[in-house]
């Protein structure tokens, strides 16, 4: 039987049905087509809807696997395609419903691990590494962007006599934005002395023991840990952004402030 123009897409009735049904827009031509043509092999298919052959062959394999067409084969006769009883079209949808009241099960039984996964990636520390004096700029430089006042384990004699030019930029910046800071160093002369220079209003410092020395500079501010480091002759920074990390070692950092000492004339 031959399927003529009138029933192509233009003239289609019920494509947007079918297509809410689950069909795509060729699917919903084709069987629509077929209702009303009957058995019909491939050419007039071809003809009416303007789909290329492999195309065409291609959305009646999705109709047959979907149990709305049936592919006739006979013996010695050209193949052809015969539209199934319109209540498949329920069947097939009752068989997504049950498909995704399925998923909806297994997607509630897997939801747990799934949220530990993002959990564990969203609350992934950030972590910046840095080489070089410039490096070791950039570390000191962003504490100074800090919200909330600054805590500092520094060995400030060290600093003085490795990061000079460094460390004045970096007393100079934060004393123009009145960034509060508390540092624990090590006691020493150099120390006892030095401190007298100290902004006294944005800076508290204490002391421990020389038998206690800092090998790194360690700042503590706005949820991040950040270290500038010098070893073997290399020069290394690291910022490290986690709130967990930073409330841990602002709570060491107060328990060691407890037992540090202030700097007495």
């Amino acid at each position: 039987m031959e399927i003529t123009n009138k029933n192509s897409t233009n003239s289609s009735q019920y494509a947007e049905i079918l297509q809410s049904a689950g069909l795509n827009s060729a699917e919903a031509q084709i069987y629509e087509l077929l209702l009303k043509a009957g058995p019909t092999g491939i050419k007039p298919l071809l003809s009416d809807t303007g789909l290329k052959r492999g195309n065409a062959y291609y959305h009646l394999d999705s109709l047959v696997e979907k149990g709305l067409v049936e592919k006739l084969d006979e013996p010695g006769k050209p193949i052809r395609f015969l539209a199934k009883h319109p209540e498949n079209l329920e069947l097939m949808l009752a068989k997504k419903k049950a498909a995704l009241f399925n998923a909806a099960e297994e997607l509630g039984r897997a939801l747990p691990d799934l949220r530990s996964m993002f959990q564990l990636i969203s609350s992934k520390p950030g972590v910046k590494f840095y080489e070089g004096l410039e490096g070791a700029l950039k570390v000191a430089q962003d504490s100074l962007t800090s919200a909330t006042e600054i805590l500092s384990y520094i060995d400030n004699e060290v600093v003085n006599k490795e990061f000079p030019e460094l460390n004045k930029s970096y007393v100079s910046d934060r004393k123009s934005k009145q960034i509060k800071k508390r540092m624990i160093t090590i006691d020493s002369p150099f120390i006892r002395q030095h401190h007298k220079s100290f902004d006294s209003q944005n800076t508290e410092i204490r002391v421990l023991p020389p038998s206690q020395p800092f090998t790194s500079i360690m700042f503590i501010y706005d949820n991040k840990v950040s270290y500038i480091s010098r070893y073997n002759g290399h020069i290394i920074g690291m910022i490290v952004e986690h709130p967990t990390i930073y409330q841990m070692h602002k709570f060491l950092f107060n328990t060691t402030w407890q037992t540090a000492k202030k700097i007495t004339a």
